[in-house]
């Protein structure tokens, strides 16, 4: 059985397109991150609707191949691709309780959405499921950034939250260049995961070297502040 194919009723057919538009915004949300730094954040918002406008484009070829299991597949696929780019950015994060949510209420609602009929009435009880894990997905993202330990410094209070925001693509290329700015400066630190550290067999920076460090991280992370 196809998605929104031609034999599904309007009944049926209407949900099933909302809640592909649904999953193709929430994919669309996840690459979005990707483009985030500016200048070029208002050409990617262009990638991402081009990216969205090939969703819906996918659905429209449901209703012109109802029986090609292939262009099936590729929808399948291409959605889940999408959402995934979201939970992997996140799941290094404070964040990754809630994507591991996101990725398993999605899952199940595509699982739902692609599946053959007779397995799709297997898993009619998974809808209600899906959509309360889904549900909880922006709370417990909110608990998690709303009540975090305490930073260890000012420094690691900034690069903690650029982190968490931004996810795993961005926070790794600004850690690289941050170490690369301390290597050329003679800093003895180094920008792990988890925050600042200082080099083994170092004394500590005194307070102009600490302050230079954080004006640097701040100075790379300006072009991600809206």
């Amino acid at each position: 059985m196809a998605i929104f194919s031609n034999e599904n009723p309007p009944s049926e057919s209407e949900p099933l397109l909302y809640r592909y538009m649904a999953l193709g915004l929430t994919g669309c949300a996840s690459v979005a991150v990707l483009g985030a730094r500016r200048p070029g954040a208002g050409a990617w918002n262009f990638v991402v609707l081009g990216l969205f406008a090939v969703m819906m484009f996918l659905w429209l070829e449901s209703h012109w191949a109802p029986d090609d299991s292939i262009l099936l597949r590729v929808r399948t696929v291409f959605l889940a691709s999408t959402i995934a780019i979201g939970v992997f950015n996140y799941l290094p994060t404070r964040l990754a309780p809630a994507a591991v949510l996101l990725g398993l209420g999605c899952g199940l609602e595509i699982l739902l959405m692609a599946s053959s009929q007779s397995l799709t009435v297997d898993f009619e009880a998974s809808e209600p499921l899906a959509r309360w894990i889904l549900a909880f997905v922006p709370w417990v993202a909110y608990v998690r950034m709303r009540w975090r330990p305490m930073p260890r410094s000012e420094f690691d209070q900034v690069w903690l939250d650029f982190r968490d925001r931004f996810g795993l693509v961005w926070a790794q290329r600004v850690r690289e260049q941050f170490n690369n700015s301390a290597t050329h400066a003679d800093w003895p630190v180094v920008l792990r995961w988890a925050g600042l550290r200082l080099i083994p067999g170092t004394r500590a920076p005194d307070q102009k070297k600490q302050e230079a460090m954080l004006d640097n991280l701040r100075a790379l992370i300006k072009r991600f502040q809206t």
